[in-house]
């Protein structure tokens, strides 16, 4: 069975040309993906960010977490048989990554290449967590009191 046509376009082409002229902000990723690895000595932290440039790029380090804030913004202009049309989009991203392990966030390091944030932060050996076990009372005891 062939695609269904109207006016000489498959109903796909026709929804995907119609999202991309009445929706130009659809590829917006509001969060960017992140991969987290764990190596023998450090954490590999990489975060997807296209068209952010490192200027608007932030990252605060702390004993627990690591913070990645950024912005974007673009314009595209087109003319096309007398007709100008001139589109913008902009958009900003935070996002919040806890380690699991304990780290040396102050001799952390980042880089940026081809839209690929990368930081490596090395673990800190001497900060091994301890757990303490919790023992669980049999008694009703009521908490709010």
């Amino acid at each position: 069975m062939s695609d269904l046509k109207i006016f000489g376009q498959s109903l796909p082409e026709l929804f995907d040309r119609f999202r991309s002229d009445y929706f130009p902000w659809k590829d917006i990723v509001l969060y960017p993906p992140i991969d987290i690895e764990e190596t023998s000595n450090e954490l590999i932290i990489k975060a997807e960010v296209p068209g952010v440039d490192k200027d608007n790029l932030e990252i605060y380090l702390g004993e627990n977490a690591v913070v990645l804030k950024g912005t974007t913004s673009e314009a595209k202009e087109t003319i096309d048989k007398g007709f100008r049309r001139l589109e913008r989009r902009s958009g900003s991203f935070e996002r919040t990554i806890t380690y699991p392990v304990s780290v040396l966030a102050d001799k952390a390091q980042a880089n940026l290449k081809n839209g690929l944030l990368e930081i490596r932060i090395p673990k800190d050996e001497t900060k091994i967590p301890q757990l303490k076990r919790l023992s669980i009372d049999n008694d009703q005891k009521d908490f709010t009191q």
